[in-house]
């Protein structure tokens, strides 16, 4: 599961991502999933639940936390991700699992950058759900990439504002 916020975007997100943790919903048919959140902000200080998404990374080897700060190191030495989130997200696919379908050059750009937070894990296109919820810019330009990576329609759910 992969769940790409920006802002407020994530309040939702926090509820599943508590459930599937509290009520052990990270198991599917025997097989454990990992569960993915892209969180993005300008500044570290913007990101709600920061210190919570961080806990839960600490504390469960199948939770992957990407905070994308666009800003921050213009202030600190922040090292993490700066992309918008739908481009981090991109960084994360698993390049074996692809298609050989024809990327638009942004998108095979993005699939070459490395991971600024690499813990060996990587995302299944044609085996995840995608929740995506945040300004409109960051919504429509994830159905466009997914679907571009070939994750199905059915998986995606998205709510744009703003």
């Amino acid at each position: 599961m992969a769940f790409l916020a920006t802002g407020t975007g994530v309040a939702p997100m926090k509820s599943m991502i508590d459930y599937i943790f509290e009520e052990e919903r990270d198991e599917f048919r025997g097989e454990t999933r990992d569960v993915w959140l892209f969180l993005g902000a300008a500044w570290i200080d913007d990101l709600p639940y920061h210190e919570a998404f961080q806990e839960l990374a600490e504390t469960h080897d199948i939770f992957h936390y990407v905070p994308c700060l666009s800003r921050e190191p213009w202030l600190s030495g922040w090292e993490g991700e700066t992309d918008y989130i739908q481009d981090a997200m991109m960084k994360y696919v698993d390049e074996r699992e692809l298609d050989d379908a024809a990327f638009g050059r942004h998108v095979a750009e993005l699939l070459d950058d490395r991971p600024q937070i690499d813990d060996g894990a990587r995302i299944d296109p044609h085996n995840v759900e995608m929740y995506a919820c945040g300004i409109n810019a960051m919504v429509y330009s994830l159905e466009t990439a997914v679907r571009r990576l070939g994750v199905p329609s059915r998986h995606v759910h998205c709510e744009g504002y703003g």
